[in-house]
């Protein structure tokens, strides 16, 4: 009997954080074939995790446009050309510019875009529903005690 290399399979989706920049993490849907990362701020330990699991990455979300959310994105595109990125109309790397409303799919799920401007103006959070649960991934809008605002924000009415 050999030892015959299995080909990945797609199974049940698993969300996994994967620690970056000494303070991040970078979110990974994954159903076994296929992948979706969410605010890669640095490529390789998305690119690390990918080569051990063997899942292709297929989309990047981006919640908002600072570069501990998005200083991955070129390494990943360039190792895996063909994946969607999607994110608001500032993020220059993006092949679908989305905003409030949008739905995205990934293993028969949905994903709710919301825009939830503090943080930065243009920054969203993606609600994405799997088994019953409702998962948040909103980059650096809620920390542990607090909500977090970064940029000036306009008085309403102003523009």
């Amino acid at each position: 009997m050999t030892d015959a290399i299995q080909p990945p399979t797609r199974h049940a989706i698993s969300i996994t954080a994967i620690p970056a920049l000494g303070d991040n993490y970078i979110w990974l849907l994954s159903d076994g074939l296929q992948a979706v990362c969410i605010d890669p701020g640095d490529a390789e330990p998305v690119l690390d995790y990918l080569g051990q699991t063997k899942a292709e990455l297929t989309q990047i979300w981006i919640t908002h446009h600072h570069h501990d959310h998005t200083g991955g994105i070129a390494g990943l595109k360039n190792r895996f050309p063909d994946c969607e990125i999607y994110g608001n109309r500032d993020i220059a790397a993006a092949t679908h510019p989305i905003s409030e409303g949008a739905h995205l799919n990934f293993g028969g799920c949905r994903a709710e875009v919301w825009q939830v401007p503090g943080h930065t103006d243009t920054h969203l959070a993606y609600l994405f529903e799997y088994d019953g649960r409702l998962h948040v991934f909103c980059g650096d809008t809620l920390f542990l005690s607090l909500i977090h605002i970064s940029e000036p924000t306009r008085r309403r009415g102003s523009r």
